[in-house]
């Protein structure tokens, strides 16, 4: 039994040592290329609105910039907070709206 496991394990070990022997050269990095997608202004735009909406429901006032609004002009990016802004107030009226419908529901959404 002991011999099994002694022989096992030394061709276990030479059949490792056999295939990371390469001839001293060094293993070559794999490298994968993705294309990102590129956005079209209005999508990057949409992105922008989209975050803010998302950030006002997180907090009345955010402070910070969401990522996705990155590279946009200054004008652009005051626009999208605004509409950011609209979009989560009229997701709160509908919220509010379907509650009201809903005789389930115990209380209203907090803006």
């Amino acid at each position: 039994m002991r011999r099994t496991t002694v022989a096992l394990l030394a061709a276990g070990s030479l059949a490792l040592a056999g295939c990371s022997s390469s001839g001293g050269s060094k293993p070559q990095p794999t490298v994968t290329v993705t294309k990102t997608p590129q956005l079209s202004a209005a999508e990057r735009m949409q992105n922008c609105v989209d975050a803010w909406a998302k950030a006002y429901h997180a907090a009345k006032d955010p402070t910070e910039t969401p990522a996705p609004c990155n590279g946009l002009s200054e004008d652009d990016q005051l626009n999208a907070q605004f509409k950011g802004l609209n979009k989560r107030n009229r997701e709160n009226v509908q919220a509010g709206q379907d509650c009201l419908a809903d005789p389930t529901c115990t209380s209203l959404p907090v803006p």
